[in-house]
């Protein structure tokens, strides 16, 4: 039985550990879709993917860029499998309201788990 390709999306996937997910990602066989706020030369950063990368820009506090993304992703690969998150490590969780970021993440995840 053929191996099915898994499709990841990587937000900030411009640089950091972001980058490096999606490159490793690349290099096992993925299709990925690499987001950022500023991705114009992420696609050159990134290990040759002969039409498995999808680069497009996402700032995750804007709802309508998310579900772009979202769309954009499905209608180039199918479906997504695996999303990654990434978020900075000064990102304040401990708030007694959900910030627009953190609603914006969890439609997010919402989006490409359904």
């Amino acid at each position: 039985m053929p191996r099915q390709v898994k499709t990841w999306l990587v937000t900030g996937a411009t640089r950091g550990i972001g980058r490096e997910i999606a490159a490793a990602a690349l290099a096992r066989g993925a299709n990925v879709v690499a987001t950022g706020r500023r991705p114009e030369n992420l696609a050159a950063r990134l290990p040759e993917a002969e039409g498995r990368l999808l680069v497009l820009p996402l700032d995750v506090t804007n709802t309508a860029q998310v579900k772009d993304v979202a769309a954009a992703a499905e209608a180039r690969f199918g479906r997504i499998d695996v999303l990654v998150n990434k978020m900075r490590a000064s990102d304040n969780w401990v708030t007694s309201r959900p910030s627009p970021r953190h609603k914006s993440r969890v439609s997010l995840q919402r989006m490409c788990s359904a």
